[in-house]
């Protein structure tokens, strides 16, 4: 027993050392696999960033743009820009109501929208005032105001001296409109800023009223009124033709009388051309008549009526010039003065190119000269 007791009592005091060297084995073996997973958690590399590396990109050379611009050697003389004479000081201007303009600038921008309508400017005029224009009023002897047929003009037959007596009595009773209340009127209005119409079928009469299915190309009359002026003011007078009767007033004076005709000599007594020029020149295929000397006050618009009428039908025309006293013309090869066109506003390109194309050259300035507009 004494054995047995000691033998027990040695293994448990201290063990073999197998034992413990497993033990201390195992026990660093825990240690190493605790301290990896402990540094692999908190050691984890951070992530980095790489900078995005330049790419060259080849760069293209642009070009400028070359325009041919082609230069013109020598303008047209009726687009020659006109120097007009400086005053000291700008009269103040008021500018009028404008019929046919939109009521404000909800509407078209107020009367901004009538350049356009220069595009339509015919040799008649327009159907909307711009405000430098005289109204025109068209009137038809043949037809009484109620649009029955007028016994004193018959159809097929010539009217001239019927049409003179009415102008006459026109005339006499001081340029009275009331004489012509008794003929047809048409509706529609024509506000023309120049009265250049070169010989050309009568029926342009109607047709530009807006009347000619109803009424012949003959025994019409159109009467416009309206203001003219000058800022710098000055002495004018006017020369021109019209077929068949073409007479003017000018702040209540009458002027000129341009009428031609076979009858022309027995329609009024008008007593105030200049004989050393009157009916020496020619303008297109008629002469020129003469008027007398008229005087427009710096910036005051000045009352203006004028009278053309047609009797016999066919033809048709109205040319009127206008000449400023003291201002030197040039002559065309038969003496005579080229004259600027009468007119109340810039001529617009596409009407200086048709009367061009039925005047003869060199008989008158068309986009030259002083503009009679009273606004």
């Amino acid at each position: 027993m004494k054995k047995i007791f000691n033998k027990t009592k040695g293994i448990i005091k201290g063990a073999p050392i197998a034992v413990l060297i497993s033990a201390a084995i195992h026990g660093l073996l825990l240690l190493a696999a605790v301290g990896f997973v402990v540094f692999t958690i908190i050691d984890k590399p951070q992530q980095q960033f790489v900078p995005v590396q330049k790419i060259d990109r080849p760069k293209m050379k642009l070009k400028k743009l070359r325009v041919k611009v082609k230069q013109n050697s020598k303008p047209k003389s009726s687009t020659q820009r006109i120097i007009s004479k400086t005053t000291k000081a700008m009269p103040d201007i008021q500018l009028p109501e404008m019929s046919g303009v939109g009521g404000g600038l909800g509407e078209s921008i107020g009367g901004f929208d009538l350049m356009d309508d220069m595009k339509n400017m015919s040799m008649m005029g327009l159907t909307k005032s711009i405000g430098n224009d005289l109204e025109g009023t068209f009137i038809d002897f043949s037809r009484l105001r109620s649009g029955t047929v007028n016994s004193r003009f018959p159809p097929n037959s010539f009217n001239e001296e019927a049409i003179y007596k009415v102008c006459r009595e026109y005339v006499a009773e001081d340029w009275n409109v009331a004489v012509f209340s008794k003929f047809y009127q048409a509706s529609t209005k024509l506000y023309a800023t120049q009265f250049m119409v070169p010989t050309v079928s009568s029926r342009i009469g109607p047709a530009h009223f807006g009347v000619s299915d109803k009424f012949r190309s003959q025994d019409w009359a159109i009467l416009y009124k309206g203001k003219i002026g000058r800022p710098e003011g000055g002495r004018f007078r006017f020369w021109g033709v019209g077929d068949c009767v073409f007479i003017i007033r000018v702040n209540g004076e009458w002027v000129f009388d341009g009428s031609w005709g076979p009858e022309r000599q027995a329609f009024l007594d008008y007593e105030r051309e200049d004989p050393s020029v009157n009916r020496k020149h020619s303008l297109g295929s008629h002469v020129a008549r003469v008027g007398s000397w008229f005087t427009l006050e710096p910036g005051e618009p000045t009352d203006m009526e004028l009278l053309i009428s047609e009797g016999r039908g066919g033809d048709f025309l109205m040319m009127l010039l206008v000449q400023e006293e003291g201002v030197d013309y040039p002559e065309n090869e038969h003496g005579a003065p080229i004259l600027p066109m009468f007119k109340m506003t810039a001529v617009p390109n596409h009407l200086i190119d048709e009367i061009e194309y039925l005047t003869v050259p060199d008989r008158m300035d068309i986009a030259g000269g002083p503009i009679f507009g009273a606004y």
